[in-house]
């Protein structure tokens, strides 16, 4: 921190603009990994989309057998 010209409160600003860029910046891409994550043991080749839009299905039919 000594060689950064700006002060201790302008360095903190910079870091905390840099972490704030990097969430913006990876946010997206984690959504989208999770959303597309394959398992071949737990959810065979359907990505977690697929397997809640299954279940969501499954408990619909459920419901309608149950009468509700």
């Amino acid at each position: 921190m000594s060689w950064y010209k700006g002060g201790r409160r302008d360095y903190e600003a910079w870091i905390e603009r840099k972490c704030r860029d990097a969430i913006n910046t990876l946010m997206p891409k984690i959504v989208v990994n999770v959303w597309s994550y394959k398992n071949e043991k737990v959810n065979g080749s359907r990505d977690a989309y697929a397997l809640l839009t299954g279940l969501d299905r499954r408990i619909a039919a459920l419901e309608q057998k149950a009468g509700k």
